[in-house]
């Protein structure tokens, strides 16, 4: 019987090892997989694994932190690197390689297609193989993401929700694991993403209690402020976003809720539309750092831009992605916040422009040059708009992700600085939701108070057709014909 136990012991201390030493160098990696599953039930298994896998620790929230369960601050940052429907045979697991090595990243997202998952019994295998194994040797962590190809909303169907349940099953044991579940809502209003989610997370938290779920907003998962006002009701939830934005842009999508709740940063990255520039992706980086988040840039590849690679066979950065792999270099410092304060309205007005956007607004606009957080000429506090239309006819519009309700104000209030030489001539719009105008009029008629260059306007909303409908943009449009020296805007709110 002692003989016994000793062989028992040699084969579990020794054999065994040396066999899966043997399979992390081959190709083998599914029976590694089936190993590592018998390992979240046996406790033989869990022994060995502490001893040859570095062990991620689980993960939660306090307060707007991620703690590990320790209580160790985590702000974890990375890649994402695409999915297995991209790259080459045994190019993904190179990449999480070197992502984590030579990048320093300490989590990577992983996309996933629900039909791979349904249809496919040895997906997890191939999963595991590319992504999740590679990332478990480095003791790093992974937020798996759904992809809905041809969804007109993004919102989860019966099939992305029989997928998630599929995955959670598996994975209930893995503290590297992460989940995030709706990927870019669209077209759809904040309070249909909300239900969704209601729907969806009960399902997975009967399966793994512990999970920690990432949620976002509408707006293509740009917006998440609005959730302040409504939060989920579940405890682990990290709000998360996508902000392809600018400066000026990102306190109003994303900054407020940071100060109350976990916020994560899923993607992000240089590209022409929506416009991002590398200084917009500085001044994010910095945010970031003020407010203690982790992310995500988009996409360890030099393919599906906005790409961080100039190559993906050797991994060269790309002109902007050096910036990325700068910071990633850098070991992230716990910063202490200001406490958040409770969400207040003042009812008698609803601010959409004051130092940056406020309510989920932002810019699009047409043959024009913006700066969005300009302290060349402020009226009011540090940083105003500097609008610049270069050709005759172009403008700006101010658009909200969510639709604003109109109806209880009655002006349209901003303060406007131009040239008296200049041949100035703008009209403003309102717009819904499917972009079609609600009337339109001559701003000049309604400027009142000159001090120097800067005049306040007060717009009745009276003077446009908006019924019983919100409004999500506010358009300026040049209609002299001719093109004229910039002007400043600055103090946007509507009044009762």
């Amino acid at each position: 019987m002692k003989k016994n136990t000793n062989l028992f012991k040699f084969l579990l201390l020794i054999v065994l090892p040396l066999f899966i030493l043997f399979l992390k160098f081959t190709n083998q990696l599914n029976l590694e997989s089936r190993l590592i599953q018998m390992s979240n039930n046996t406790s033989g298994f869990r022994f060995i694994r502490r001893i040859f896998y570095p062990q991620a620790l689980w993960l939660k929230t306090d307060g707007n932190r991620i703690v590990n369960e320790k209580g160790e601050v985590a702000i974890l940052r990375g890649v994402n690197i695409g999915s297995s429907h991209w790259g080459y045979e045994n190019w993904h697991s190179k990449a999480v390689k070197k992502a984590v090595k030579d990048w320093n990243s300490k989590i990577i997202r992983v996309r996933l297609y629900p039909e791979d998952i349904i249809n496919d019994p040895n997906f997890f295998f191939d999963l595991e193989k590319q992504f999740i194994n590679p990332a478990r040797h480095k003791g790093v962590y992974v937020i798996l993401h759904a992809f809905l190809e041809g969804s007109e909303t993004d919102l989860p169907d019966e099939e992305t929700i029989e997928m998630w349940l599929k995955v959670v099953e598996r994975y209930k044991n893995e503290p590297l694991v992460l989940y995030d579940l709706i990927p870019e809502p669209h077209d759809v209003s904040q309070e249909q993403v909300r239900q969704a989610y209601l729907d969806l997370i009960p399902k997975i938290r009967k399966i793994h209690p512990r999970s920690l779920i990432l949620v976002t907003g509408v707006g293509w998962a740009r917006e998440i402020n609005s959730y302040l006002k409504n939060p989920l009701p579940f405890e682990n939830l990290v709000y998360r976003v996508n902000p392809y934005n600018r400066v000026g842009e990102f306190e109003g999508l994303f900054g407020k809720i940071a100060l109350k709740y976990p916020v994560f940063i899923t993607e992000f990255g240089k590209r022409e539309f929506p416009p991002m520039n590398e200084r917009d992706i500085q001044v994010l980086l910095d945010y970031a750092n003020q407010l203690n988040l982790g992310w995500t840039v988009w996409n360890f590849h030099s393919e599906g831009c906005p790409c961080v690679l100039a190559s993906w066979q050797d991994f060269t950065p790309s002109d902007w992605g050096q910036l990325i792999y700068d910071e990633l270099k850098k070991e992230p410092q716990v910063q202490t916040l200001a406490e958040a304060n409770p969400v207040f309205e003042n009812p008698s007005e609803l601010v959409i422009f004051q130092d940056y956007f406020y309510n989920g607004f932002t810019e699009r606009g047409w043959d024009r040059e913006i700066d969005l957080h300009s302290s060349e000429n402020p009226f009011h506090g540090d940083y105003g708009i500097k609008l610049e239309l270069k050709k005759p006819y172009s403008g700006a519009t101010f658009m909200s992700y969510n639709p604003v309700d109109l109806g209880k104000y009655s002006f349209l209030q901003f303060y406007l600085n131009f040239s008296k030489n200049s041949p100035f001539k703008l009209k403003i719009d309102l717009r819904d939701k499917d972009d079609q105008v609600l009337g339109e009029t001559e701003i000049n008629q309604y400027l009142l108070i000159s001090q120097g260059n800067w005049y306040l306007a007060e717009v009745p909303l009276k003077d446009f057709l908006l019924g019983d409908k919100g409004i999500v943009g506010i358009g300026l449009k040049e209609t002299s014909g001719e093109s004229h020296q910039p002007i400043f805007i600055d103090e946007i709110r509507v009044l009762k």
